[in-house]
């Protein structure tokens, strides 16, 4: 379900994610406070939340759950089921898919993923644009193709 959003938003492609930026996480995995573990299982809404990117790596990117002090009222963090989502970055006003929730790393060793401490990782769309490119565009050919009867470009 979360991969629906997606397909239907732009994608990051410069190389320029900045520890700081604020991201977007929309979900449709388990739900709950931070600390205090899942309310229950994944119940199928989308949930959103937002967080800053600490750590940029080639691939990944990094959100440390922050302590209430020094974080947003609307930080929150992925969870199980999650995984798959995008996380959104808001560049020069446009609202683009700047990473993929990989997992949610139980840092703080608690048994409670999405604690505070605790990082999300998101792949970097960036890191793959490329790839992404060559296979949507290849795909787009070949329905374009079918849609005509071109059985010399299947």
């Amino acid at each position: 379900a979360a991969s629906r959003a997606c397909m239907l938003t732009a994608y990051f492609r410069q190389a320029h994610e900045i520890a700081g930026q604020a991201v977007r996480l929309v979900g449709f995995g388990e739900s709950g406070r931070i600390g205090a573990g899942p309310a229950g299982p994944a119940d199928g809404k989308a949930r959103a939340a937002i967080n800053t990117v600490d750590r940029v790596g080639p691939r990944a990117l990094g959100l440390r759950v922050k302590s209430p002090d020094d974080a947003s009222d609307l930080q929150g963090a992925s969870a199980p089921g999650d995984t798959g989502a995008p996380g959104y970055l808001e560049i020069e006003g446009r609202i683009l898919v700047g990473g993929i929730v990989a997992a949610v790393e139980d840092a703080n060793g608690d048994g409670i993923r999405g604690n505070v401490g605790d990082w999300d990782r998101l792949t970097r769309v960036s890191a793959f644009a490329a790839w992404i490119d060559e296979v949507t565009g290849r795909l787009a050919a070949e329905e374009a193709a079918a849609a005509v009867g071109d059985t010399e470009r299947r």
